[in-house]
C-alpha cells in the first residue's frame, strides 16, 4: 500500500507538472500570435515609441497574471501573497529576463542610457512609495490611489521622456 501511494504521488507530480508546461506553452504561441499582434497594431495607431510601448502596455499585458494571482489570494484565499509575489517577480523581471534575453540574443545589446535612467529612478521611487505605504502594516484606499497615481505619473514621463531628453541626449 505504502508503494502504491508513492507511485500515486509521483505521477500526480508528473502530471501537473505536464500540465503546467503545456499550459505555459499554450500561453506563449497565444502571446506571440495575438498579444504581441494587437499590441503592434495599437503602437502603430497610437504612434508610440518602441521604449514607451514595452514599458506601459507590454508591462501592464504581462504582469496581469500577477494581478489575477494577487487578487485570488487577497479575496478568495484570504492569503496575503500579494506583495511578496509582486516584489519577489519584479527582481526576476529585473534581472532574469534582462539576462536570459541578452544571452539568448548571442550579441552585444546596445542600450540606450535615457532609458535605463527613466526606468531605475522610476523604479526606485516606486520602491520607496511601496516602503512608506506598507511600513505600517496596512494598505488603506488613499495608500492605494498613491500606488496608481504612482504609475500614472510613471506613463505620463515615458510619454514626454523622449522629448524632454533630446534636448539635452
Amino acid at each position: 500500500a505504502e508503494f502504491e501511494e508513492e507511485m500515486l504521488q509521483t505521477w500526480e507530480v508528473v502530471y501537473h507538472f505536464s500540465i503546467a508546461v503545456y499550459v505555459c506553452f499554450a500561453l506563449a504561441l497565444l502571446c506571440d500570435d495575438f498579444f504581441v499582434a494587437s499590441l503592434d497594431i495599437i503602437i502603430l495607431k497610437m504612434d508610440l515609441p518602441p521604449d514607451v510601448a514595452g514599458a506601459t502596455l507590454m508591462a501592464a499585458g504581462t504582469s496581469s497574471p500577477e494581478l489575477f494571482t494577487a487578487s485570488v489570494g487577497v479575496f478568495i484565499t484570504h492569503d496575503p501573497v500579494g506583495v511578496g509575489a509582486v516584489v519577489g517577480s519584479t527582481m526576476f523581471n529585473t534581472l532574469c529576463i534582462v539576462g536570459g534575453s541578452a544571452i539568448a540574443c548571442g550579441h552585444v545589446v546596445p542600450l540606450d542610457g535615457r532609458i535605463f535612467y527613466r526606468d531605475g529612478l522610476s523604479y526606485a521611487f516606486a520602491i520607496v512609495i511601496l516602503y512608506f505605504v506598507l511600513f505600517d502594516g496596512e494598505l488603506t484606499p488613499l495608500e492605494s490611489w498613491l500606488l496608481l497615481a504612482g504609475y500614472t505619473g510613471y506613463v505620463v514621463l515615458c510619454t514626454v521622456y523622449g522629448a524632454m531628453t533630446s534636448r539635452w541626449w
